[in-house]
């Protein structure tokens, strides 16, 4: 059983009174003559040989005591200045990372493009600003995905001063337009306007019916993306956000993680971070941003990291045959519905 501080100081004390008091024993007369120290050299010398190694002794506690407090002290005051740092490190990335993200949402309350399609047999052009640009961006891929999946290539209309009439190649089907035949041609048209609209040539059309779902992908987003560049400065801007949290977390764990458990932590503080972007994020947000993430291999890896699609389900996508990459967990809505109600 190990000795406590205080039994071995109250032993120490003893020891020290009974060195005190012994001198004082030793020079009174003793009843026998052996037991006679009288002589003060022999006092002397017992005096020195009992209290030397006492005195020894408790020089080497006090000096044990003084170092423990000493280390003590110097433990308090490393944890005092590492959550120091800590704190200053933190607020120092939650100034820079609100300030990107009202940045953010300045970036979508600029964005705007203009994008035409197909009415009445004419070619309507619409000016979409704020968040209407996403939901025309999501609407412009469908038209194109449906381009590329059309059973044979329609070739492209050729305009006179921007427009385009339909009405009398549809008068020769019939003069009441059966729905069925209408619906067919007027097909047809759009997606002959969708070649014109984003210059889709035969041989391009042909590559996109050999290649994988991830390079049909791709494909689609690059032409769609080409012809509306204005919104790059949005998922560039969002890309530079989610670098400077990934960058901030891996300076936060080499500084003050020591522990995995210190890491773990660390990283969950910065999944969180992350969230505030998505929970800010509209359904056609998160929906281009899926798209979008296949021209970008950099940003792909960091939605994956920090699970940004999470709100994203498979039935927002263009079609469910995009969900083709698993490590975005996308949930289909019956996959939520169920989890709801258990």
């Amino acid at each position: 059983m190990k000795m406590n501080n205080k039994n071995l100081i109250y032993i120490l004390s003893i020891v020290c009174i009974i060195t005190i008091i012994l001198p004082f024993l030793f020079t009174r007369s003793a009843l026998w003559e052996s037991l006679n120290f009288t002589n003060t050299g022999q006092i002397g010398d017992t005096i020195g040989g009992i209290t030397a190694p006492v005195i020894g002794l408790l020089n080497a506690f006090l000096l044990y005591l003084t170092i423990k407090e000493q280390y003590a002290f110097n433990k308090e005051q490393h944890v005092f200045n590492e959550k120091q740092k800590k704190d200053s490190f933190d607020a120092q990335f939650k100034d820079t990372f609100f300030a990107l993200l009202h940045n953010q949402l300045n970036v979508v309350t600029k964005l705007q493009a203009e994008f035409s399609y197909i009415e009445r047999c004419v070619i309507k052009k619409i000016e979409k600003k704020e968040y209407h640009v996403f939901k025309s961006c999501l609407k412009e891929l469908q038209v194109l995905y449906k381009s590329f999946e059309h059973s044979c290539y329609e070739g492209k209309f050729i305009l006179i001063n921007d427009e385009i009439n339909m009405e009398k190649e549809l008068s020769i089907i019939s003069p009441i337009y059966e729905l069925k035949e209408y619906n067919h041609t007027y097909e047809k048209y759009v997606t002959k306007y969708t070649n014109l609209h984003y210059d889709i040539s035969e041989e391009i059309y042909l590559q996109y019916k050999q290649y994988s779902q991830k390079d049909k992908i791709s494909l689609l987003h690059r032409i769609f993306f080409y012809k509306y560049e204005v919104i790059g400065v949005y998922f560039r801007h969002l890309y530079n956000i989610l670098k400077y949290i990934d960058f901030s977390e891996e300076e936060a764990i080499k500084k003050f993680a020591h522990t995995s458990e210190e890491e773990q932590e660390i990283k969950n503080q910065y999944k969180q971070y992350a969230q505030f972007i998505q929970a800010q994020m509209s359904k056609e947000e998160l929906c281009l941003l899926f798209y979008n993430s296949f021209l970008f291999e950099k940003m792909q890896k960091l939605i994956i990291k920090y699970n940004i699609l999470e709100n994203l389900t498979i039935e927002s996508l263009i079609t469910p045959e995009h969900n083709c990459i698993k490590e975005m967990n996308l949930k289909s809505k019956i996959d939520i519905f169920q989890g709801v109600c258990q």
